[in-house]
């Protein structure tokens, strides 16, 4: 009996305790259970099978949404309003002695699903538009009743709202100039009570600049091609820094280049299929000016075959070269004009006409001298070394008249223009400086309203705006896992000020500084991937209250785990020459953009999105000793987390040497230069250098020709002046003729002859003897003129 006692003692006490653990599992419920909206409230609970517990609630895998409660006897009810988008996730419960010495099993998880409540923004033309044309901002909101935001990033000017929105807000805006460009968002607000959605995604308003040629585009190979084949797309341009791929019917571009060297971007397109072909065409942004596009090259066309050997069409023809014509007809039309003026009859001067009309074109002249060499104004800046975004500039125009209208302007932008009437000497304009959009070249020019005549411009003089703008530096820059610490340091070009860093998405994540020298430091610590994202500062005064601009973006990386590196590799591999294109695949299964990093680089040299396929090539055409180092490369994941970044690939190292065997070959022995670019450039150069040239020297030859014509036509007046004039001949009515007797031998001692010319158009030689008492005079009672009659014109 007591035998049987013990062994029921001992069964229960293995038994008891795993059925304890078997129903010491809590359960947790969402209310509601579906979905959520940002901004509505939802409620988790918790039911435990113990009373006079604490009841914990937390997010899987982040420790910022944790709640608790002490002395729950059923059930605990938590609830939440859902203020971001990273309260979506998998949630569990448990509860745990108060004094905390055990804690039981979590329960099941259940999933917090948050309503797409962000607005969405599109743009119509999205590829670009020109300044003066429009383009509108259609805003999709998920909720009716609302006010509807659209703005631009990068300051507040460019801000348009719109109240009572049902579903749509469109803005129509007039591109003014070339300050409109800029990336754009919207967002959506309740006004009672208040809240503020999040932002949506941004858009980029793309102003084309005309002032900048379109690139030039090639395909390699050429014409028709089997499936799978290897396409290079050549996109050239001396001006671009990024440059851009377009596929006719993607309303989006399809792929990006950042080139930090050189001049053209090389995009490949590895096993192209049926779906790749399509009419291609390429853009690019010009270093400094991110915002602004240059017009799409002319379109090639990619034609892929279902299978079979491809085939290469004849290169295109080129157009032919008017540059030796168009020089040519320079050169000749600056000859005639010279020549028209060398062969304008001179005037002769008139003794009886008086010194006001011995020169019938001086009127004329002097009012060519006063309305041209003394017609330009002079135009001035106040200060002149520069000022700062918010500072006020003084532009001072000199004028030569009086009583005229004085413009002032920025060359290419209209936008920037003044005038003023009645000027008498000087005209000063005080402009303020909003934005960095007023930097650039200014001239002036006076007009004549009665006489509808406008002066020459004046030279050109700069407007320098300093940069006001701080600048966001982050250490370490190449991304953070949860937990480390990053330090986000701004820095400033005025002391005294409070500094604001904060997170461009939703501005959950905000710190300022007053009362900072030069530069503000913020130690931040990685609590969870939320705190990813873009970044950005500016600096305020307080009094007066003004904001700066904010700074350049930072994009702050937090490293995912649990996407494995990339693999790294190089073609050729080793050590090559200079001159040698050098290929890098970086390749992954996560990826969807692939970062390529080179030791030494703050920023990524090269980016790739990647919208099939698992793999990024990177070419680095006619690679330089600069070129040498160690390379590696990222990705950043497909998914909802556009700014986690998987670990770098292993290092791999390229090593250029400045000859050898890869180098390309003389361009005596008949091959091309390396990095020459692409077909027809060297011989386009030399053909435009052949044609200036020439036209300098058809220029030459038709000042010389003119120059000899001049000179024949000037040496009858020169043989008149030395006296050798034309024959002597009678006249038709001669006032007196001379006889032997009234000349007689004076001619032997005629000391001048000097030709007249009267009001008739006669011409007489004026004789003077020479003066009495001279050796061998005769005796005269006194000294006489004596005319002859030597040659006439007739009448005019």
């Amino acid at each position: 009996m007591a035998t049987t006692l013990v062994l029921l003692g001992l069964g229960w006490w293995l038994v008891a305790p795993s059925g304890v653990q078997g129903e010491s599992r809590p359960s947790l419920s969402l209310h509601p259970s579906e979905e959520v909206a940002l901004g509505d409230t939802v409620t988790l609970r918790c039911r435990v099978p113990r009373p006079g517990v604490r009841v914990v609630v937390y997010k899987e895998g982040d420790g910022t949404y944790r709640w608790h409660r002490d002395g729950v006897e059923d059930t605990a009810e938590f609830s939440v309003k859902v203020l971001t988008w990273n309260y979506a996730g998998r949630y569990q419960c448990r509860f745990q002695a108060l004094d905390q010495s055990w804690t039981s099993e979590p329960s099941d998880p259940v999933e917090l699903l948050v309503l797409e409540s962000r607005p969405s923004l599109s743009l119509h033309p999205s590829e670009g538009v020109a300044v003066g044309d429009m383009v509108t901002l259609r805003c999709r909101v998920p909720r009716p009743g609302v006010r509807v935001v659209v703005y631009r990033e990068a300051g507040g000017t460019y801000q348009w709202y719109e109240d009572g929105v049902e579903h749509t807000a469109e803005f129509s805006v007039k591109v003014l100039d070339q300050c409109y460009a800029g990336r754009y968002r919207c967002r959506f607000e309740i006004l009672d009570p208040f809240w503020t959605s999040e932002p949506s995604d941004p858009v980029e308003l793309l102003v084309l600049a005309t002032q900048f040629p379109p690139p030039t585009m090639s395909l390699s190979p050429r014409g028709r091609m089997g499936t799978g084949t290897n396409v290079t797309i050549r996109c050239q341009s001396v001006y671009g820094a990024t440059f851009i791929l377009h596929k006719a019917g993607s309303s989006v571009p399809i792929r990006h280049q950042d080139v930090d060297r050189g001049d053209a971007a090389t995009f490949v397109l590895p096993g192209v299929t049926p779906s790749d072909a399509g009419t291609y065409g390429c853009s690019y942004r010009p270093r400094g000016f991110p915002f602004i596009s240059s017009r799409r090259s002319p379109a090639v066309t990619l034609e892929v075959g279902p299978g079979g050997a491809e085939t290469t069409s004849p290169p295109p023809r080129r157009p032919p070269d008017s540059s030796w014509s168009n020089a040519l007809r320079l050169g000749l039309g600056a000859g005639v004009l010279l020549l028209l003026a060398a062969l304008s009859p001179p005037s002769v001067p008139n003794p009886t006409a008086g010194p006001a009309s011995s020169c019938p074109m001086a009127p004329m002249a002097m009012t060519l001298v006063l309305l041209g060499l003394e017609s330009r104004p002079s135009l001035s800046l106040c200060p002149s070394k520069g000022v700062a975004v918010g500072d006020t500039v003084t532009l001072r125009c000199r004028v030569p008249q009086r009583d005229v209208r004085v413009v002032v302007y920025k060359e290419g932008d209209e936008t920037y223009q003044w005038h003023r009437d009645g000027v008498e000497d000087t005209a000063e304009f005080s402009v303020k400086v909003s934005d960095r959009c007023y930097a650039g070249r200014y001239r002036c020019q006076f007009e004549i309203l009665e006489l509808s005549w406008t002066s020459e411009l004046s030279d050109p003089v700069e407007l320098v705006v300093l940069e006001s703008r701080p600048s966001l530096l982050l250490r370490p820059s190449e991304g953070v896992a949860v937990g480390d610490t990053v330090t986000l340091r701004c820095c400033v070009p005025h002391p005294g000020v409070r500094v604001q860093v904060y997170q461009e998405a939703g501005g959950t994540y905000r710190w300022y500084r007053d009362g900072v020298k030069d530069t503000a430091k913020f130690s931040v610590e990685v609590e969870t991937r939320s705190y990813a994202g873009r970044y950005r500062c500016r600096f305020e005064t307080l009094d007066p209250s003004w904001a700066s601009e904010p700074s350049d973006p930072v994009e702050l990386l937090v490293l995912a785990t649990q996407y494995p590196p990339p693999t790294m590799s190089l073609s050729p591999g080793g050590r090559v020459g200079t001159g040698t294109n050098v290929t890098i695949w970086c390749r992954s299964t996560y990826g969807a953009t692939f970062i390529l990093h080179k030791a030494g680089s703050l920023v990524p040299i090269q980016r790739q999105d990647v919208d099939r396929g698992d793999t990024a090539t990177f070419v680095l055409p006619g690679v330089t000793p600069s070129d040498a180092g160690t390379y590696g490369c990222s990705y950043r994941p497909h998914g909802w987390f556009p700014f986690a970044s998987s670990r770098r690939s292993p290092a791999v190292a390229l090593e250029v040497e400045p000859g050898g065997p890869s180098t390309a070959p003389s361009p005596l022995a008949g091959a091309s230069a390396p990095c020459s670019g692409p077909p027809g450039a060297e011989e386009e150069k030399s053909s435009w250098n052949l044609a200036v040239v020439g036209g300098c020297a058809a220029a030459l030859l038709v000042v010389v020709v003119i120059m000899i014509i001049v000179f024949l036509a000037a040496a009858p007046c020169c043989r008149r002046r030395r006296g050798k004039g034309p024959t002597v001949e009678p006249s038709r009515d001669p006032p007196e003729l001379l006889s032997q007797d009234m000349v007689g031998d004076s001619s032997q001692d005629l000391r001048s002859l000097q030709l007249l010319e009267d009001a008739e158009g006669l011409t007489y030689a004026e004789l003077r003897p020479p003066a009495p008492g001279a050796p061998g005079d005769r005796d005269a009672p006194s000294p006489s003129v004596i005319y002859a009659q030597v040659g006439g014109r007739g009448p005019c």
